[in-house]
C-alpha cells in the first residue's frame, strides 16, 4: 500500500487492426460457433500484423496515454513494462519503449507475471514514487499472445488475443483520487495449471520443442476455472475489509478480462450485479498482462467511471499470482 498519494494520471490502449473471429476459430479447429460462445463468451480476438511485436503495440499505448495526460517520454522517471511475450529476452521490452518515446535517459525494465504482470509493474511504480526514487512512472501491459498459442488446441486457441494498455503514475494532490490499497499473491504449488513448458533454461528451445508445440501456452481449464475464482473471490473480498470498505463502495469493478463464464461467477460469488463489472473479453478476448490497464482505458474513455470514483482492479494468473 502507498506510503504517500499516488494516482493514476492517464490512460491509454492499442489494439492491433487484425481481427481473429469465431468462425475463423470454429473452422480451424472444428468445434462450432455455439462452443465458444459457451466456453469463454469471446466473440473476436485482435492479432498483431507480422511487422508488429510487443515493443510496437507498447509504444502505441504508451502514446495514448501520454498525449491523454498532455506529457511526453521525457516526463517519465521509470517505464516498466509487464509482458510474457517480450520481442526478445535482451534487450528488454523496456529499453525499446525507451528508445522510441524519450530523448533522454530513462530507467526501465520488463516484469514477467503473466497475466498477474500489470498488478506487479502497477506496484512497483508506485512503491518507486513512495520511496522517492521516480516522479512519475510509465507502467504497460503488453501481450502477443498469439505467436505462442497452439492455433490446433481449441481449449487455449479461443481464449488469446493481442493488446496493449498504459498508464501513467504520479502524485496526487490528495487521498480523493490516489490509490488507496495495493496486495498480492502468489500459490507456487499450483503453477503447472498454465504455463509454456519450453524457451527457458529448464527446457531451452530444440527441434524437438518446437516439432512437440512447447513453445504454446498449455492449460487445465476445469483447475484453473476453479481456482481462478477462489483467488478472485478471497482477494477481493480481503482488500475490501483492509481498506475499510464495502462492495457497494465501489462505483465499477475491472477485473482481469479471462473469460465472461469466470467473471459472472466472480461476481455471483460476491453478490455484486455483473452490471457492475466492465466486461470487454467478448472483443479482444484474453490479452493477459494487457487486460486490467486496456479495459480501464477503455471504461474511462466510455465514461464507466470517474474521477473520484472507486475502481477495483482484480487480477489473477499463472504463477498462480493475484493481485489487487
Amino acid at each position: 500500500m502507498p506510503t504517500l498519494p499516488i494516482r493514476i494520471a492517464a490512460t491509454g490502449l492499442y489494439a492491433p487492426e487484425g481481427r481473429l473471429t469465431n468462425a475463423i476459430l470454429a473452422e480451424r479447429c472444428g468445434v462450432s460457433i455455439d462452443w465458444i460462445l459457451r466456453r469463454c463468451g469471446i466473440d473476436e480476438r485482435r492479432v498483431a500484423a507480422p511487422h508488429e511485436a510487443c515493443s510496437d503495440l507498447c509504444i502505441a499505448a504508451a502514446r495514448n496515454a501520454l498525449a491523454a495526460g498532455c506529457l511526453t517520454g521525457d516526463d517519465m522517471d521509470l517505464i516498466l513494462v509487464a509482458t510474457a511475450t517480450p520481442d526478445t529476452v535482451i534487450p528488454s521490452t523496456a529499453s525499446r519503449v525507451q528508445a522510441a518515446l524519450c530523448t533522454r535517459p530513462v530507467a526501465g525494465f520488463d516484469i514477467s507475471g503473466a497475466c498477474a504482470g500489470f498488478h506487479f509493474a502497477l506496484s512497483t511504480g508506485a512503491t518507486a514514487i513512495a520511496a522517492g526514487t521516480a516522479g512519475r512512472v510509465l507502467v504497460i501491459g503488453a501481450e502477443v499472445r498469439s505467436r505462442f498459442t497452439n492455433p490446433a488446441d481449441p481449449s487455449t486457441a479461443i481464449l488469446y488475443g493481442d493488446g496493449a494498455g498504459a498508464v501513467i503514475l504520479e502524485r496526487a494532490a490528495d487521498t480523493g483520487s490516489a490509490i488507496l490499497h495495493l496486495s498480492a499473491g502468489m500459490d507456487g504449488t499450483q503453477g503447472h495449471l498454465v504455463g509454456i513448458p519450453a524457451g527457458g533454461s529448464r527446457l531451452p528451445a530444440s527441434h524437438a520443442t518446437v516439432n512437440e508445440r512447447l513453445h504454446t501456452v498449455r492449460l487445465d481449464g476445469t483447475a484453473l476455472f476453479r481456482t481462478g475464482v477462489r483467488c478472485l473471490v478471497d482477494a477481493i473480498e480481503k482488500a475490501l475489509a483492509e481498506s475499510g470498505l464495502s462492495k457497494d463502495d465501489i462505483a465499477l469493478y475491472v477485473p482481469h478480462q479471462m473469460n465472461r463464464r469466470m467473471l459472472q461467477t466472480i461476481a455471483q460469488k460476491l453478490d455484486v450485479d455483473f452490471g457492475r463489472f466492465f466486461v470487454n473479453v467478448e472483443r479482444y478476448g484474453n490479452t493477459s498482462a494487457a487486460t486490467i490497464p486496456m479495459a480501464l482505458a477503455e471504461a474511462e474513455r466510455e465514461g464507466r467511471i470517474r474521477r473520484g470514483q472507486l475502481a477495483c482492479l482484480a487480477t489473477f494468473g499463472g504463477g498462480i499470482a493475484w493481485g489487487i
